[in-house]
């Protein structure tokens, strides 16, 4: 029974599970992961689907890019919700019509979009 500790994976899954691989990863070992497993590689997506279904021995650690992961869904719902917009969620559709609406309200108040999803986490 092994102790890990993983952090800065970036959405870099398939280099995460090779990982995984290398070290013999088993349901006797523990994983902590300690943040930033999201933004800046091209899979974090797939990231985010494993982390969703962890198994129990892994402990998840929300580092900054998580934080600000979720207070970009969190920003889309309010203006979904205040927007009446009425948005299905599940729809990958809506879900980026969604997206391209948070972006133009930003455009609209002319901030700065640089600062919303930067990794292109949810619109990459």
């Amino acid at each position: 029974m092994g102790t890990y500790v993983m952090s800065d994976i970036h959405g870099c899954y398939d280099r995460f599970l090779h990982m995984l691989d290398k070290i013999g990863f088993s349901a006797t070992d523990r994983l902590i992961l300690a943040g930033d497993c999201i933004d800046r590689g091209k899979q974090s997506y797939e990231m985010l689907r494993w982390m969703e279904r962890a198994p129990e021995h892994v402990r998840l650690i929300r580092g900054n890019h998580e934080e600000e992961f979720a207070e970009y869904v969190d920003l889309m719902c309010r203006i979904n919700q205040h927007e009446e917009l009425d948005t299905d969620l599940a729809s990958n559709a809506d879900a980026v019509t969604l997206y391209e609406t948070v972006l133009y309200f930003i455009r609209q108040k002319g901030l700065s979009v640089s600062y919303f999803d930067a990794y292109g986490t949810i619109g990459g």
